[in-house]
């Protein structure tokens, strides 16, 4: 696993699946500083080969074609190790993505 940028995203994912844009946005939004779209769908499809996200294809509401994302139990273990290697003073344990529980119910 590699970059901040890469555990930025997935820790975005704890709320549930979501767009590049709408996972940008929950980023941007805890840390009040943007991030941008550059290479996001690089490290997303970097996250998606290592087994730590999935997506699908679908239609939104407008009817327009949209993929989204989220954590597989890999991706989950992952930001426990994190949590874990951190000693709880994680983004996540601070509250900023959500809480140690809202990781465990992630699938």
């Amino acid at each position: 696993m590699r970059g901040q940028k890469s555990t930025l995203l997935l820790a975005a994912m704890v709320q549930g699946e979501g767009t590049p844009i709408e996972l940008i946005e929950r980023v941007e939004s805890r840390m009040n500083k943007t991030i941008g779209l550059a290479g996001i769908y690089v490290q997303l499809e970097r996250l998606k080969r290592s087994g730590m996200i999935e997506d699908r294809e679908g239609k939104d509401e407008k009817g327009q074609a949209r993929r989204w994302y989220r954590l597989t139990a890999d991706g989950v273990e992952y930001l426990r190790s994190i949590e874990l290697a951190q000693g709880g003073i994680s983004a996540l344990n601070a509250g900023i993505y959500g809480t140690p529980g809202q990781i465990g119910a992630c699938r």
